[in-house]
């Protein structure tokens, strides 16, 4: 049996020589290893690009085809909104001629009553002669020869109206717009004189209860009127007259005579707060 120490000699010279001969075989195994790695390097890399290469291909034809579709909306929006533009122009069109003809009807409706009056708080009597208790009025005005009247009647009288404690109003259409307006000058002049409202009694009644004779209004302008009226008891307007059948108002003690053809410009009105002056006409 060989000593120990040779032994450990024989085998530290196996060890060398094997490592000696590991590192005669590491260059050519790391060139083995380096391509191997390169080739699977390249695989990758041509796998990736080929990746790539298709998911361009397909966003490609992805955003053909929404470049198509969002043409064809935008197509479509143009198209809308010219169809729109001339919708609207349409539409305008369309307002502006029932303006025109609902002031054309207005300015008709209008003319119809322009030489017609209204009088309020003649108390109802079975078999009245309205013509007669017109006449007297003129007289007691000295309008005489009284003015001509085409008609008069009591509006709402008939069989098939509603019963009310309310004396249904006269109307009295004249023949010509000057018989209207000099009888309302009569009216004025002797309020101013007697410092009275007209009565009954100008009536050839036996009464002191007042009378009011006013324009006839459309319904339009009569609720036009009404509202006004609503202004200056709320002494938000400092004038409401009608003339010609027309409504109008003054917003300030100073300030310009307005004339209100609908409801609207009653609205549009500026407004203001004030003391009514004694005897201003209504």
């Amino acid at each position: 049996m060989p000593p120990v120490t040779k032994r450990v000699r024989e085998n530290t010279d196996t060890d060398l020589k094997s490592a000696q001969k590991a590192d005669s075989l590491s260059p050519s195994l790391l060139q083995l290893l380096d391509k191997r790695l390169k080739e699977q390097t390249d695989l990758i890399a041509t796998k990736m690009e080929e990746c790539e290469n298709r998911l361009c291909d397909l966003l490609a034809e992805k955003i053909g085809t929404l470049t198509g579709q969002i043409k064809q909306l935008s197509d479509r929006v143009e198209f809308l909104e010219k169809e729109l533009g001339e919708a609207r122009g349409i539409t305008q069109r369309v307002a502006d001629l029932e303006a025109k003809l609902s002031h054309k009807l207005s300015v008709q409706e209008n003319a119809n009553i322009a030489c017609d009056l209204r009088i309020h708080g003649v108390p109802f009597v079975e078999g009245e002669k309205l013509k007669h208790i017109f006449n007297t009025l003129c007289f007691n005005l000295n309008l005489t020869p009284a003015p001509t009247i085409k008609d008069i009647y009591r509006m709402g009288k008939g069989r098939n109206q509603p019963q009310s404690i309310v004396d249904p109003v006269i109307i009295v259409k004249l023949d010509h717009l000057r018989d209207k307006a000099a009888l309302l000058r009569a009216i004025g002049t002797l309020r101013r004189e007697t410092q009275q409202t007209l009565t009954l009694q100008q009536l050839g009644l036996d009464s002191p209860a007042p009378v009011y004779v006013n324009e006839q209004l459309t319904k339009e302008n009569y609720l036009v009127f009404r509202e006004a009226m609503k202004l200056k008891k709320a002494r938000k307007l400092t004038a409401v007259f009608t003339r010609r059948g027309v409504v109008h108002v003054r917003a300030s003690q100073n300030g310009e005579i307005i004339v209100l053809e609908n409801m609207n410009h009653l609205s549009m009105i500026p407004t203001c707060s004030f003391r009514h002056q004694e005897g201003e006409q209504q």
